[in-house]
């Protein structure tokens, strides 16, 4: 097999060898391809699913879509290319290819599961809401420090108390998705979505509970 004899030319050589660097630059070329194309069409999730049982949500940005790519495959090359030089790749299980890509798809849940910690938060904290309605626009671009820690705090407190749905849909919002793209993804309407930040925007202002 092309693969097998691949591996023992890489183990013998080491991956700094014309061989190996063809072979990283291959596989890593390869995996990267598959992963953005994967990330931006969100069939990632059929990949974890099927693989890992484990599904998430697509709710990041063009440039987060496309660090989260690059860092997946960055990890699983390490992995890989440890597999490799210590021969735990089993070619009765998968190809060289198949096998990186699986390692990617590990890799990925890992680095969103991060990405996730780091992002939720500080895109509720942002999220500043104006007094008009129906408007989609969350906040002045200026505000002093002082209005800033009054606003967050006020957003901090609001969401102890909101429904998941509600807090989906206004973090969405606060990372800068339009309006249709959030109905889209929650499998709702635009009209649904403008009815959730309204009655939002109103429960703040009247101190009444979320429903």
């Amino acid at each position: 097999m092309y693969d097998v004899a691949l591996v023992a030319e890489i183990q013998k050589f080491g991956f700094d060898s014309p061989v190996g660097r063809a072979f990283e630059h291959r596989v890593v070329s390869h995996g990267l391809t598959v992963m953005k194309s994967w990330i931006a069409s969100s069939t990632i999730w059929a990949q974890t699913v099927a693989h890992l049982g484990y599904r998430g949500e697509s709710c990041w940005s063009r440039e987060e879509a496309l660090t989260l790519a690059y860092d997946s495959v960055a990890t699983a090359w390490r992995r890989f290319k440890k597999n490799i030089l210590e021969g735990e790749w089993d070619p009765a299980k998968s190809s060289l290819q198949t096998s990186f890509l699986n390692k990617c798809k590990i890799a990925f849940v890992e680095e969103y599961k991060k990405w996730r910690e780091r992002s939720r938060p500080q895109a509720l904290e942002v999220l500043v809401p104006t007094g008009s309605e129906g408007d989609g626009d969350y906040g002045s671009p200026v505000r002093s420090a002082e209005e800033s820690v009054v606003e967050r705090e006020s957003v901090r407190h609001a969401v102890g108390n909101m429904p998941r749905r509600t807090a989906q849909i206004l973090a969405l919002r606060a990372e800068g998705y339009s309006r249709e793209e959030i109905a889209s993804y929650m499998g709702t309407t635009v009209k649904g979505v403008d009815s959730v930040i309204s009655r939002w925007r109103k429960n703040r202002r009247g101190g009444e509970p979320h429903e």
